[in-house]
């Protein structure tokens, strides 16, 4: 999820649609990355979007 300061500096609803769209992005990549791939691959690329949401997704769409 997104750091704890990043509570005190921004608006209630933009820590709320933030936290959202991580949630959705971590969601969704379950049930799509593992699709016709090898599990090491698959596991990889989830570890990637879980650990570094935005990065991982944007990284999954141009190589993945």
């Amino acid at each position: 999820m997104w750091p704890i300061s990043l509570a005190g500096t921004a608006p209630t609803w933009v820590v709320v649609l933030l936290s959202i769209a991580d949630l959705v992005i971590r969601v969704v990549a379950i049930g799509i990355i593992p699709g016709n791939r090898r599990p090491t691959t698959a596991m990889a690329w989830l570890l990637g979007i879980f650990f570094i949401p935005v990065l991982g997704l944007v990284l999954f769409l141009l190589f993945g």
